[in-house]
């Protein structure tokens, strides 16, 4: 009896200890409830924030990336525009050296043009300055020994004028046909151009013949005299740009 007695105090012992620890228990979960959930709640909204800024960082680390980006883009525009100007300058500059070097290529032109012209004027304003008439035997193209003597009377009228030219025109009597007489008259005139080219040293390029056989006769062939003074061949000596009436003709003939 008496130990299930004490048996039963002992129960209730651990009965009332059992639900002492309970109250203590559940004293502690409400604790923690109260004041740690809170705190957990705040870290959240703290972590939250800072993901938030992290992200909002992200973001502007990206749009900082993109600005550089365009930066580095409008400075290599500006450096090729640069290049640009520059290749543009360069350019100009040589298109002004051309236009310089075209203006006095003009100017030049324009002097030698002016020069032409006035040589051109002289060379149109040839004057007679002297003239021979050198006659041949009957039907002979072979010169005389006077002829030559007039001949070279005749070139030094020319003296060292640099624009000069030697006119020649054979002629005959009326002794023979047409066509003799035309050939004959081409054939004296060659001969004083051999003389002139050979013995006195005349450009070719000077002289100029011509051959008329019998027509423009000098004198009347019905004479023997007449038909000699047409057996003839006429030198004439003309210089570019000279006064005429500063330097007369010198004009002489020789019978033979």
């Amino acid at each position: 009896m008496f130990l299930m007695k004490q048996n039963s105090g002992n129960t209730a012992g651990l009965v009332v200890l059992v639900l002492a620890l309970a109250g203590a228990g559940c004293a502690t979960k409400g604790f923690v409830t109260k004041k740690v959930d809170p705190l957990d709640t705040r870290v959240a909204e703290v972590e939250g924030r800072a993901s938030k800024h992290s992200a909002e960082l992200a973001k502007l680390n990206e749009k900082d990336g993109e600005i550089e980006r365009d930066v580095s883009r409008v400075s290599e525009t500006a450096q090729g525009a640069q290049g640009a100007a520059d290749s543009a300058a360069q350019r100009a500059g040589e298109a002004q050296q051309r236009a310089d070097s075209g203006y006095d290529m003009a100017e030049k032109g324009h002097q030698r043009s002016d020069e032409l012209e006035e040589g051109l004027g002289n060379v149109h304003n040839y004057q007679l300055v002297a003239s021979e008439s050198i006659q041949f035997g009957f039907d002979s193209s072979e010169l005389k020994p006077d002829a030559r003597t007039q001949i070279e009377d005749v070139v030094r009228a020319a003296g060292d004028a640099k624009d000069y030219v030697i006119e020649l025109k054979g002629f005959t009597d009326t002794t023979g046909s047409a066509k003799h007489n035309l050939a004959l008259s081409e054939r004296r005139a060659q001969a004083v151009v051999r003389h002139l080219t050979l013995e006195e040293n005349v450009p070719l390029y000077r002289i100029h013949l011509m051959g008329f056989g019998s027509e423009s006769p000098v004198a009347d062939n019905k004479s023997r005299d007449g038909r000699q003074q047409n057996r003839r061949v006429e030198i004439s000596v003309y210089k570019a740009g000279i006064d005429i009436g500063k330097t007369p003709a010198r004009t002489a003939s020789q019978t033979f």
